[in-house]
């Protein structure tokens, strides 16, 4: 599988060359009709959700930070890890995501 040396993340990059994901990670749709402009919201959510840290570099090559912080920070729901790492990454607090502070939020333990 072919990698892209990582950069940061420019609109620029995204009209050069689509990210390149694990091929299982999005198991439930055809990844041919995914546009990874328009459905921003739907793969960074799942690239953090399921993806492995490759992937997630990826995101981070192809998608700008402000962009990925404001889809991660206004998801309803993440799982407990994601936020963790997301908010490692990104240097945020973890009760910055809405997903942290809703009462669907379920903890691991």
């Amino acid at each position: 599988m072919r990698r892209r040396q990582a950069t940061f993340a420019t609109m620029e990059n995204q009209e050069k060359m689509p990210p390149i994901f694990s091929p299982w990670l999005f198991w439930d749709s055809d990844p041919a009709k995914i546009d990874f402009r328009r459905d921003a919201s739907y793969v960074v959510r799942r690239v953090f959700d399921l993806g492995r840290l490759d992937d997630i570099a990826e995101a981070m090559c192809y998608y700008p930070k402000s962009q990925l912080v404001k889809i991660l920070t206004e998801a309803d729901s993440l799982p407990e890890n994601a936020v963790y790492l997301a908010a490692a990454l990104f240097n945020l607090n973890p009760t910055d995501f809405k997903c942290f502070t809703s009462k669907r939020y379920q903890p691991l333990c």
